[in-house]
């Protein structure tokens, strides 16, 4: 195959002109909006979507699968061994009506996509979700609770694109809703299921489980599962709520042989009712008492991201669901699912966090977000959260009187000056406001709970009082931070001068202790460091870990070569090249993200344990270039004149901060106050000019954004 994107339209080619996407959408059992992605030739799709519209476009998919797999392994994907490959349409999750049901849909997507419990589990682990195998085959096989992150996981796992996999979740959503609706205060549901101790209903039990005289079966017309009629007179007492419920007839499960009932239900009773009384019983109304706020909503939202709602007992709503993609100045208009017309709360709760295909950015440190709630009163005003958080709890944003209402965030980023000229980065994370409840006016507010820090949230402690700072530093990097003659009293470079001036300004000693790119983190954790201070590059992954200070630099990445080399001119030119860098650095990892996973060889990559390590096989023509950092590479040129060039054609923007214990956000604050008054009475500067002398004026000219 040639580019990437040829195999997508080649794919889009293989559909018929007078096939139309509706056809195509009933032939597979996929969504339009998957149609619309399989037939616009520009995205690929896993093999189990890939193959199923094969097949409904009259194509052979064998003849397909080795194209799709080089085209999947320059993508970076893992290519999953399988007993068969899925033909026909796929279960339709929306057909189920019980839990059990949707186990056999389930168990039936499993067998079509030919995936074994373990590598579905393998799977859903690469896409970060949790799949246990044996959680799951408990679940399938009716011995354990069908959780709906479970399904979700379940089925991106079995390949199917986030639109599909929200799909079966809503399934869940809708079986879990009617569930709890249905359930009567004998213990059994409106169709005559026993309930379980998690509330959903149990297929096979009660009186109404088969076609027999039970309440709830029979053939029929009216409404189909889930119709509800409301009514507000006949309580019981007043702390309870009427509802009539049409029960919708007992319908003859699609996948079942012929002559079978409903998946779970019995065989066929020896008294079966008369054709009057099972008409009679079918139309019949049932009024049922149930307790006020047990029953469940589900409402879908629209955009990046969907929203459920459940109703408990003291009538608030719970958001649930994946979370939002925000850009930054794009607001983002999150319906609320209010259950009906009252005067509402909300106590929001917003969590930023990283998208996997930017997770080296860092634009969370210096975003913040502004939100306000347009309800009955039209919009409230304007608040906005602290620079650098990314959790937002708030109490008590009023809507009103309302059934309905929006929420409007909108994500807001001051990023620091590039060393050089380059294309600004774009600032996109992900906003997760599930946490986040709807309550009554009159209720009590959600109480913002922080959780109990960890041993590696704690690290070494609070930084106040200590005559000694254990400050990690890197031993290779000249001008940076490097060790004199194997001297460990005698530590050069940009990072150890400023460790010292810091604890100096902190009342502290400097207790020096080495660290390397894959250390760093560790050593915090474990509170064997106070802070580390090692050409640290901030990034989302490592906020999730540990907190920052700073930035006190900000740089690019470079490619260094060989003076005598001018066959590199470019990060292009590398790809037939090898390439030295360090183990844990980002840096790394972004030159192996250009070229994608598969490029990742011993022929084009090797990884060392410092710079240092790779500065000297470049220098003996073991590797082709070494990339990282210009402030870091700039260093090594100065240490051998003449012999190396580097390429100065930066191609990220890195900001070098100091690594603290997660739960040390005082004591960042305290830092940044230290560099801002380094900056303003020309410390910093000073030590700048000291090691990276006539390169100097680069990183200078680029004064870092202090939050």
């Amino acid at each position: 195959m040639g580019e990437l994107e040829s195999f997508p339209r080649e794919l889009a080619r293989a559909k018929e002109q007078k096939t139309g996407n509706e056809t195509l959408a009933e032939r597979t059992g996929l969504l339009p909006e998957t149609i619309r992605q399989l037939t616009g030739g520009t995205e690929l799709l896993s093999w189990e979507i890939t193959s199923v519209y094969l097949d409904a476009c009259g194509q052979e998919p064998a003849d397909w699968r080795e194209r799709w797999e080089q085209a999947a392994q320059r993508s970076g994907w893992q290519v999953w061994r399988r007993r068969r490959t899925p033909l026909g349409p796929l279960p339709d999750p929306a057909t189920a009506r019980t839990f059990a049901e949707l186990c056999q849909r389930m168990e039936h997507l499993r067998h079509m996509v030919g995936l074994t419990f373990n590598t579905l589990e393998q799977r859903a682990a690469d896409q970060r979700r949790r799949l246990p195998h044996a959680t799951l085959n408990a679940a399938l096989k009716g011995r354990g609770r069908l959780e709906r992150e479970l399904v979700e996981a379940f089925a991106a796992a079995c390949g199917l694109p986030p639109a599909e996999s929200r799909r079966w979740r809503a399934a869940w959503q809708r079986i879990a809703a009617m569930s709890a609706l249905e359930q009567r205060p004998d213990g059994l549901t409106a169709g005559g299921e026993r309930a379980g101790p998690d509330g959903y209903a149990t297929p096979g039990s009660g009186p109404g489980s088969g076609p027999g005289p039970g309440p709830g079966s029979g053939p029929g017309s009216g409404p189909g599962p889930g119709s509800v009629a409301a009514s507000a007179s006949g309580s019981a007492d007043p702390g309870t709520a009427v509802v009539e419920v049409l029960v919708p007839p007992a319908e003859q499960d699609p996948d079942s042989p012929a002559g079978v009932g409903a998946v779970g239900s019995r065989p066929a009773a020896q008294h079966a009712p008369s054709r009057s009384a099972r008409h009679r019983r079918v139309r019949r109304r049932r009024t049922l008492a149930v307790l006020a706020g047990a029953a469940a909503v589900f409402i879908a939202g629209t955009g990046t991201g969907w929203m459920a709602a459940t109703r408990s007992p003291s009538q608030a709503l719970t958001l649930s669901g994946p979370p939002y993609t925000i850009t930054a100045d794009q607001p983002l208009s999150i319906p609320l699912p209010l259950s009906e017309r009252r005067d509402w709360i909300l106590d929001m709760r917003l969590r930023l966090g990283f998208t996997p295909a930017q997770e080296l950015q860092n634009c969370s440190y210096h975003a913040w977000l502004t939100y306000q709630v347009v309800g009955a009163n039209g919009p409230g005003s304007v608040a906005h959260s602290e620079t650098g958080r990314k959790d937002v709890a708030v109490n008590d944003l009023r809507l009103g009187i309302t059934g309905a209402a929006r929420l409007v965030v909108t994500l807001r980023w001051k990023p620091s000056t590039p060393a050089q000229p380059a294309a600004p980065p774009r600032c996109e994370l992900t906003l997760d406001p599930s946490r986040s409840v709807l309550r009554q006016s009159g209720t009590p507010a959600t109480p913002i709970t922080t959780p109990a820090p960890s041993r590696a949230d704690i690290g070494n402690g609070p930084l106040t009082g200590k005559p000694v700072l254990k400050i990690g530093v890197k031993i290779d990097q000249p001008a940076i931070g490097e060790m004199v003659n194997n001297n460990p009293d005698d530590r050069r470079g940009i990072d150890p001068d400023l460790a010292r001036e810091i604890a100096r300004r902190l009342n502290a000693e400097v207790e020096f202790h080495d660290v390397t790119s894959s250390s760093r983190e560790t050593l915090l954790q474990r509170g064997q460091v106070d802070m580390v201070i090692a050409s640290y590059s901030m990034n989302e992954p490592r906020r999730d870990k540990i907190t920052f200070a700073g930035p006190y630099l900000v740089a690019g990445q470079d490619i260094l070569v060989r003076a005598s080399d001018p066959s590199i001119d470019d990060i292009d030119d590398l790809k037939d090249k090898k390439v030295c860098g360090v183990k844990g650095s980002t840096s790394t990892q972004r030159v192996i993200d250009h070229f994608g996973a598969e490029w990742d060889t011993p022929e084009h990559m090797t990884r060392q344990h410092g710079y240092g390590v790779c500065v000297e096989e470049l220098r003996a023509g073991r590797v082709d270039a070494v990339s990282t950092d210009n402030s870091i590479l700039a260093g090594y040129i100065a240490k051998h004149p003449g012999e190396l060039r580097l390429l100065r054609k930066p191609f990220s923007v890195e900001e070098y901060g100091i690594g603290l214990a997660r739960n040390n956000v005082g004591d960042a604050e305290r830092i940044n106050t230290v560099l801002k008054q380094m900056i303003a009475d020309k410390t910093w500067q000073a030590i700048l000019d000291k090691n990276l002398k006539s390169e100097a004026g680069t990183f200078i000219s680029s004064v870092p954004s202090i939050p």
